[in-house]
């Protein structure tokens, strides 16, 4: 079955040059690549077409558009790749590219889709190693596979540490360890794994969570909807983020969004009186806020409650 790669990109295009290169070096070859870029504005576009991965370069009046290459690439070992680039008009953050490229990949027919950042550098075996396992296990339930996520220094990255409960789905989270996997709750999109069927019974990503917890929330759509995670551990990758930390406080621009988004996850997926409580303490919180960021904070607040996004499907 065909799998597709889908990498979301943003200004940093000596790493993404680094991942794209990871990814076609793969034991196990992708079949093709989306990559959906956010309208980066480093030479991200012209560094592609110096390197190869594109056949021309965007005309200056179409610029405004959303812009689209195609190109058959080929690897080291001689496997042909489909890559797609798709240059947007606008930064949509991750969420909106995760929400566009998985859609492309499955309008095009491709089964597997392997979602990744554009600072992830997978190991030579990392999708070898999480297909694997699926085939191992084999269950009529499956929903997502995630990989192993160091930091560059070797030590676990706090960020993409998936969320494990002691039985999800009824199925305790050690009870395929021997296989070198754990059932988990929820993931991250830093090297994530499922497949078409998912997609078509639990639809998109949220686009408009733009950055942070579009994530958790998908993974946790696909658990609570009775299908399985897996965290696999043979499968490794690199997150070159610029140091090592997790989302939670961190003061600056991506604040909004982080308090926002775990609003509307407590309003998506757990009961109204949690929401409510939820809302209420982090409108109290907002006294340990920092002054710059008070204002923000109740605005999440206050933008959780009278916005809420909709599940999107793609069309067959």
């Amino acid at each position: 079955m065909r799998t597709a790669a889908i990498v979301v990109t943003f200004n940093r295009k000596e790493l993404l040059l680094e991942a794209l290169e990871s990814i076609i070096d793969q034991t196990r070859p992708v079949d093709a690549i989306y990559l959906i870029d956010n309208c980066s504005s480093d030479g991200t576009e012209e560094l592609l077409f110096e390197y190869g991965y594109l056949d021309k370069q965007i005309p200056p009046e179409l610029r405004t558009q959303v812009w689209k290459d195609f190109k058959i690439i080929t690897s080291k070992n001689g496997f042909k790749i489909a890559f797609n680039y798709v240059r947007m008009n606008e930064n949509v953050g991750g969420s909106g590219g995760f929400y566009e490229g998985l859609k492309r990949a499955y309008q095009d027919g491709y089964y597997w889709f392997w979602l990744m950042d554009d600072d992830t550098i997978p190991k030579k075996d990392s999708l070898e190693k999480l297909l694997e396992k699926v085939k191992i296990i084999n269950p009529d339930n499956f929903g997502f596979a995630c990989s192993k996520v160091l930091w560059t220094d070797g030590t676990i990255h706090k960020m993409n540490v998936p969320s494990i409960l002691t039985i999800t789905n009824e199925i305790p989270f050690n009870y395929y360890e021997d296989k070198k996997v754990l059932v988990v709750e929820s993931a991250s999109f830093v090297s994530l794994l499922t497949n078409r069927q998912v997609v078509k019974k639990i639809g998109l990503p949220f686009k408009e969570f733009f950055i942070w917890v579009d994530d958790v929330e998908y993974t946790f759509r696909i658990t609570k909807n009775k299908m399985l995670g897996f965290y696999v551990s043979d499968s490794v990758v690199i997150h070159k983020t610029a140091s090592n930390y997790s989302s939670k406080n961190v003061y600056d621009w991506r604040f909004y969004y982080y308090t926002r988004n775990w609003l509307w996850f407590k309003r998506l997926h757990r009961k109204k009186t949690r929401y409510f409580y939820e809302l209420i303490m982090t409108i109290l919180s907002t006294y340990k806020v920092p002054k710059k960021y008070k204002l923000v904070n109740l605005k999440a607040c206050l933008d959780s409650l009278f916005k809420l996004p909709k599940v999107e499907f793609p069309e067959d």
